[in-house]
């Protein structure tokens, strides 16, 4: 709570005005209070992973995991007068099964609000998912079919030309942040 009152006030004193934050996997209440109290507009949303292979303390229950995302999507989307707005968040490919962001994008769907996750970020990243998937980040959304106007895509460093061509047919966003890559050195 309090980190995020820090984060806000900093945003608000350099003249942001609507954030996406893909909160945390536990207390995530926590942000939306403080985005309520701060006056703040923003698209908020549980950092969701329930892969296996992810670290044990932020690793969750698949089931469990989307009983309080929806959870917090009914207690948050439209307060403050519509200012606080629910936006979906499974970390990134590699931290979520195919289950978890199928309901998701159900989810997402049937309440017309934003997916926010992470995509294409560091080369190690899309390696991965390559043996893994056997194809790219953006080729599995639009396998799993998230890619449409609803999901914002952060980073986006290092895509191939079918991927682009994916994201603008689909009407795709990505939210791209050359500062985080800068400091990551990730391209």
């Amino acid at each position: 709570y309090a980190s995020a009152r820090l984060g806000i006030a900093e945003l608000l004193a350099g003249g942001t005005t609507t954030i996406l934050d893909m909160g945390t996997v536990h207390h995530t209440d926590s942000i939306f209070e403080a985005v309520e109290e701060m006056g703040i507009r923003a698209f908020v949303g549980k950092c969701l992973m329930d892969r296996d292979d992810m670290p044990a303390v932020l690793r969750e229950k698949t089931a469990a995991a989307l009983k309080e995302n929806r959870a917090l999507a009914e207690r948050w989307h439209g307060e403050a007068n519509d200012r606080i707005r629910y936006a979906h968040a499974p970390r990134f490919v590699l931290s979520c099964t195919e289950s978890l962001l199928r309901e998701v994008n159900e989810m997402a769907s049937a309440q017309h609000q934003l997916i926010h996750t992470h995509a294409s970020e560091n080369r190690f990243e899309i390696e991965r998912v390559r043996e893994l998937y056997n194809c790219e980040n953006i080729e599995y959304f639009q396998k799993l079919g998230l890619t449409n106007e609803r999901l914002v895509l952060a980073h986006c460093i290092h895509l191939s030309e079918r991927e682009k061509k994916i994201l603008a047919q689909t009407r795709t966003n990505v939210s791209h942040c050359p500062s985080s890559n800068l400091k990551l050195a990730s391209g």
